[in-house]
């Protein structure tokens, strides 16, 4: 079928979905560049807020057709990040299991806060320093961003990657699963450890923000960069937290009148 969608605008100020493909007959899709609302206004782009409104053109026939697709709404945003206690709480269930492998993919994603996209496409020789030790720090280069970030390793990812050496050579992957092993794994072990809430690969990479936030003493611009976050308000959106300096003014006016 040879035709291509149009995307014209969001129904009420949804985001611009992230689909390289509409499912449905392999259509290939666009976004027009200036799109801000809803033109022409075709009663199918009523729908509910997680439908997004486009018209399809089939270039072959010259014919167009009005169809919806569903928003993307954000893995990142649907689970929940640890504290510091329960993410060591994994850590040590973990090493108690004895499974080298997870206790390195779980150091790794709160201490380094990577992406589960970047974290699987690591080799054991991005670790390795000329003299065959484990490195104080590497350089990713990030899927989502395109941009090259210097990353400390912590001590027990260090450790981890130590444990894990033996069985592995250096040009090998650290992790051969997929990311949706990955998120099984990680609800896996919150469940075993009685965590309640939302889980899944994001939240190694939540609970490494809400870490780092925390131990700035509460300073977004520095958690920002940290984090590789592209500004301050993205970050705290992200963590779920109001900047520290709005905290002293609501505490203030609640102290003012008592």
């Amino acid at each position: 079928m040879d035709c291509f969608v149009l995307f014209l605008g969001v129904v009420r100020g949804g985001a611009k979905p992230r689909l390289d493909w509409v499912r449905r007959s392999r259509i290939k899709v666009a976004f027009h560049p200036s799109a801000t609302c809803v033109f022409p206004p075709y009663p199918r782009f009523n729908e509910p807020l997680d439908k997004i409104g486009c018209i399809l053109y089939n270039t072959l026939y010259k014919t167009k057709e009005v169809i919806t697709v569903n928003r993307y709404k954000g893995g990142a945003k649907r689970v929940d990040g640890l504290t510091r206690k329960q993410a060591a709480l994994i850590l040590n269930y973990l090493k108690g299991l004895g499974n080298k492998r997870n206790v390195l993919l779980w150091a790794l994603g709160i201490t380094t806060g990577l992406r589960i996209s970047d974290l699987l496409t690591l080799q054991l020789s991005d670790f390795l320093t000329a003299d065959g030790e484990v490195a104080k720090s590497i350089t990713v280069n990030e899927k989502k961003t395109g941009k090259g970030r210097t990353i400390p390793v912590a001590p027990i990812a260090r450790k981890a990657i130590d444990g894990y050496r033996e069985d592995i050579t250096g040009d090998d992957l650290l992790f051969t699963i997929t990311r949706e092993q990955a998120r099984r794994l990680v609800k896996t072990w919150c469940d075993n450890c009685g965590l309640k809430g939302r889980y899944g690969t994001h939240t190694m990479r939540k609970t490494f923000a809400t870490i780092a936030y925390e131990n700035s003493g509460g300073d977004p611009v520095v958690t920002a960069r940290v984090t590789g976050h592209s500004n301050p308000s993205q970050l705290l959106a992200y963590i779920g937290r109001t900047p520290a300096s709005e905290m002293k003014v609501w505490n203030a006016i609640g102290k003012a009148f008592c």
